[in-house]
């Protein structure tokens, strides 16, 4: 060793030695390498010596090295030393005759941490893999990604093998994860037909290598559960059609997309009827009958339940959604049992285009429901299209919500009374309160028209609390005055019943006011019993307990106004003015008033007559019993300052009665 470089090389703890290409015989050996190898000579075959073969290595970089004149790195394991080194290999010529240069740096700690990384990710039930981040070549696979995809071996791009790919896929997280050192990623793989949650961490190795571990979890039961709340969100359980929800998501994605079309709601009219006469299990099956027939007609089977018995859809005209109709009705007749076929099943339904008439969802169903409501007279069903008319007419009741909600606040709203007359005693002793609305731009507005929106908006409770605050001033200062005491009836919707707190808040305006409770009566209808029988009676009760009276209004326009006179706790009953109209010109209607008159006097239950308006019926109605009337014979409805001049001066009966006497 002449030369500083000879002696560097001599002395270094890195392995050198020099081979013969032809005869793989070692030319040249440093004292690193004599070392660790003892018995190995100049002159012996590298391939004998270092790896005990006795032919040259399959794989020896030697000759792709002889011939490229390239330098080949690649990591050794040496079985007999049980060494890894990093080996680098070099053509070089020396004295003429060319060679390979062999150096090699011990990296055995190194690997040794690299494979305990492997084994770790081998005894994962996860798939894990690792990649070269700059060639995308897979260099490891542990056993799970492998029981996966069998035959898999490192050294192949993973896009090609793990993907199906011919270049790195467009969501690589490998992009990410060179900015944030981890990233987590979700991706369906289609050779294993699931989606994975992948996670990526960065690996920098002792050679400077930039590699990337994933572990990938199968998360594609999240997927199956997912898709399965979304069906329970959007779909009709029972039905397996789409629901209200799948309506509005549909419907707000097409109104996001610009296009014109037309939906249909189609309300099934009769249902409950049919669920009492034939049974619940009979009703199902005729839904089940209608929503078979949308799904096989309806384009793309996008049809909608959107209410008890009322279904939706889209169609690109109005004629279209009735050749549907006509179309499904065909069907569920076939399917209808022989019992129901004769049983008048009649459905409704309304065309409305959007985005013209309504923008939401929600305003269409509104829009729709508003024209079915007008209908609700014919006994057929009705084919119907919203149009410029109906949407002044829904303009005016949103126009009207405004108004009723600022007479609320501005406490305009106004409380007229009309009497009562009693004939048993001869005198006023009982008042109708009865709410008006006057708008200095609309005039006024009946009853009928803002009671309806009122229930609606969820304003009737607080309508009701307004007129029983006002009839309680008016009777107490009538007590102040020290006029006689006079009943007070107040109309009760349904929907003041079902509301939490109804029987608290009236009572404490009642309380608040000292009112004696027997002064109040509260006038309800027989659509009361929609609710909980029970729960309605229970609540009655407690009123009854506090000495508040109820009475029956509207008596004769329902269908089972007899079961309920004995059923609810009423003192009262008042027979609607439609009964009095009849009986004029109908024997028939006279003797069933009669009967009314003999019932409610045999269950001790007070008749009060509505809407008497001539001498005749005054004639009539005394002659066969009645014993109090309200209508515009006695008095037109008054404002609650005339109220009290009305009850002194009119303390008698009327003059056109005194013929008549009450039996």
């Amino acid at each position: 060793m002449a030369t500083i470089e000879e002696f560097i090389v001599e002395t270094s703890n890195t392995f050198a030695g020099i081979i013969d290409f032809d005869t793989y015989e070692i030319r040249w050996m440093n004292r690193a390498t004599s070392e660790t190898f003892p018995l190995a000579k100049t002159g012996d075959a590298c391939y004998r010596i270092f790896f005990d073969r006795s032919s040259p290595c399959t794989d020896c970089p030697l000759l792709a090295v002889r011939q490229n004149r390239q330098t080949v790195s690649q990591q050794v394991f040496f079985e007999k030393t049980r060494r890894w080194i990093e080996m680098n290999y070099q053509y070089a010529e020396i004295d003429g005759q060319p060679c390979g240069v062999c150096t090699g740096t011990d990296i055995t700690g190194l690997k040794s941490s690299l494979i305990m990384t492997e084994n770790v990710l081998d005894s994962l039930h996860a798939i894990a893999y690792i990649i070269d981040r700059n060639t995308y070549e897979l260099r490891f696979a542990n056993r799970a990604l492998k029981n996966h995809l069998p035959g898999l071996v490192p050294g192949k791009k993973c896009h090609q093998v793990l993907w199906d790919r011919t270049a790195p896929c467009d969501v690589c997280p490998m992009t990410e994860l060179k900015a944030n050192h981890s990233h987590n990623i979700e991706m369906y793989n289609p050779k294993f037909r699931r989606l994975l949650s992948l996670d990526g961490v960065l690996l920098k190795t002792a050679q400077n290598e930039d590699l990337a571990v994933f572990t990938g979890h199968d998360v594609t039961h999240r997927l199956e559960y997912e898709s399965k709340l979304k069906k329970l969100a959007y779909f009709d359980s029972m039905l397996d059609v789409g629901n209200a929800a799948g309506f509005h998501r549909n419907v707000e994605l097409a109104l996001r997309e610009g296009k014109n079309a037309h939906l249909c709601l189609a309300s099934i009219k009769n249902f409950n009827n049919v669920n009492m006469l034939y049974g619940r299990e009979r009703g199902d099956f005729i839904l089940k009958s209608f929503a078979s027939g949308f799904l096989k007609h309806v384009p793309d089977g996008r049809a909608y339940r959107v209410g008890g018995c009322k279904f939706a859809f889209v169609t690109d005209s109005p004629e279209k959604g009735m050749t549907v109709l006509d179309n499904v009705w065909k069907d569920v007749c076939v399917s209808l049992p022989s019992e129901v076929k004769n049983f008048h099943i009649p459905v409704d339904s309304v065309s409305i285009e959007f985005p013209r008439f309504a923008n939401t969802p929600e305003m269409l169903l509104i829009h729709a429901e508003y024209k079915l409501k007008t209908n609700t007279k014919s006994e057929y069903g009705k084919r119907m299209v919203f149009d410029d008319h109906d949407r002044q007419m829904m303009e005016r009741r949103f126009l009207l919500t405004s108004v009723i909600r600022k007479a609320l606040d501005d406490e305009t709203f106004r409380i007229f009374y009309q009497p009562i007359y009693s004939f048993r005693n001869q005198s006023y002793t009982k008042a109708e309160a009865l709410l008006r609305l006057y708008d200095e731009n609309l005039g006024w507005i009946t009853p009928d028209e803002f009671i309806p929106i009122a229930e609606e908006q969820g304003l009737i409770h607080d309508l009701g609390l307004y007129v029983l605050e006002h009839v309680c001033r008016k009777l107490v200062d009538r007590k102040k005055k020290g006029l006689p005491p006079v009943g007070i009836h107040i109309n009760v919707s349904t929907v003041q019943f079902s509301k939490n707190g109804f029987f608290a808040s009236f009572m404490e305006i009642i309380d608040r006011y000292g009112i004696d409770p027997s002064q109040i009566v509260m006038e309800v209808t027989e659509s009361i019993m929609i609710q909980s029988f029970d729960f309605i009676m229970a609540i009655m009760k407690r009123f009854i307990d506090r000495g508040v009276c109820f009475s029956l209004d509207d008596f004769g326009t329902g269908y089972s106004s007899l079961n309920y006179i004995a059923a609810l706790p009423i003192s009262s009953i008042k027979l609607d003015k439609s009964f009095i109209d009849r009986s004029e010109k109908s024997d028939v209607y006279a003797l069933l008033i009669k009967n009314v008159v003999e019932i409610a006097r045999g269950l001790k239950i007070e008749l009060i007559v509505e809407g008497v308006e001539t001498t005749g019926q005054v004639k009539t109605l005394t002659k066969i019993g009645c014993e109090a009337m309200q209508g515009y014979y006695f008095s037109k409805p008054l404002p609650e300052t005339e109220l009290d001049n009305f009850f002194y001066q009119d303390i008698s009966r009327p003059a056109a009665c005194e013929t008549s006497a009450v039996s």
